[in-house]
Formats: C-alpha cells, sequence, structure tokens
C-alpha cells in the first residue's frame, strides 16, 4: 500500500492509506487496472487514479481541509487532460475550462467567490488566444482585449466602473501608438 502524509500536531507523519482515519481518506472510482491513491496534505486531501507505474490517469479531486471539494478534473499519462473545475471553500464556482495534454486549451470562466463573473477567455496550448475579458468583483467589466499566441494584439480597454479610462492598441505583445487615459473629471490625457 503506498505511504501517504498527514500533518499531525506539528510533526509530518507518513501511513498507508488504508491506516488513515476515514475523513482523512477520500473514495475515488478507478476503472480497471488503475489503483485509487490519496494523501492528505495542507491544502486538503487529495484523490487520484494511477496506472501501475505510478502516473496519475483517470479522475482526481481535491477536497478542502474541512471536506469541502476544491477541485476535480481528470489525468491522461500523468497530465491534465479534460474538463476541470475548481471551487472556492464556501461551494461556489471558481473556474471551469479544459485540459489538453497539461495545458489549457479552449473557453475558460472564472467567477468571484461573490459569483460574479471574473474571467472570460479562450486558451489554445496553453497560452490566451482570443478575447480577453475581465471584472471586477462587482461584475463590472474591468479590462477587454484580443490575445493571439499568448501576446495582446489590436484595440483593448481598462474600465473604472462603466466608464473606459485607458484604451490603446498593441502589435505583437508590445503597445502601438498612443493610449488615452480619461480621468475621473472627464479629462483626457494621452501618452505615447
Amino acid at each position: 500500500m503506498r505511504a501517504l502524509c498527514a500533518i499531525a500536531a506539528t510533526a509530518l507523519a507518513c501511513a498507508p492509506s488504508h491506516l488513515l482515519p476515514s475523513h482523512e481518506r477520500a473514495a475515488i472510482a478507478c476503472g480497471a487496472g488503475l489503483t485509487a491513491a490519496s494523501r492528505a496534505t495542507p491544502r486538503g486531501l487529495e484523490a487520484w487514479c494511477e496506472d501501475e507505474r505510478g502516473v496519475r490517469t483517470g479522475p482526481f479531486e481535491r477536497q478542502f481541509p474541512r471536506g469541502q471539494l476544491a477541485e476535480r478534473g481528470r489525468y491522461a499519462a500523468g497530465a491534465l487532460d479534460g474538463d476541470y473545475e475548481s471551487f472556492y471553500a464556501s461551494g461556489a464556482p471558481h473556474e471551469r475550462g479544459r485540459y489538453a495534454r497539461g495545458r489549457r486549451d479552449g473557453a475558460w470562466r472564472a467567477w468571484h467567490e461573490n459569483g460574479k463573473p471574473w474571467l472570460e477567455v479562450t486558451y489554445a496550448a496553453g497560452q490566451p488566444a482570443g478575447p480577453w475579458l475581465e471584472h471586477d468583483y462587482t461584475g463590472d467589466t474591468m479590462f477587454e482585449g484580443t490575445y493571439r499566441d499568448g501576446r495582446l494584439e489590436g484595440e483593448w480597454r481598462g474600465y473604472r466602473g462603466t466608464n473606459v479610462v485607458r484604451n490603446g492598441a498593441s502589435r505583437d505583445g508590445k503597445l502601438d501608438g498612443v493610449v488615452r487615459v480619461t480621468y475621473p473629471d472627464g479629462s483626457d490625457a494621452v501618452a505615447a
């Protein structure tokens, strides 16, 4: 049986998973030829499936120290692969997206703990690619722009409340041209 570590008082104690108290073991269903494994860490309890070589393959979950679901997803050949989601300790969703061979891929969404949207972004092979929309804690848009190959490209805007306070353009990930800044009193400034 694989040795698992748990925090005991101020010392780190390791024990085989079958000797851990039931509240320190996570149950996870693994397919044929896979073995369930788990460990207690300061971040909570992790559980996953692994193949005969000890490589993570199949579902995984992590729970917060008090037992609430913190994250879940899947591994393939030791890398995150497939749908992924994470949560705040309150149970509210934090992030949702998809991994392909260990890299973020496709549409990703994130929320503030109060349920308001935080990020709406698309990834390709782990790099931002496409529209990027970021919101503050109230749900108001803070930033919008477009990424290509992991770099900010084209027009972008920064907001305070519903007012555009900065706008400009980027090319090849670098500022291109002027940035217009609008101050709370309505006056403008242009920076080259």
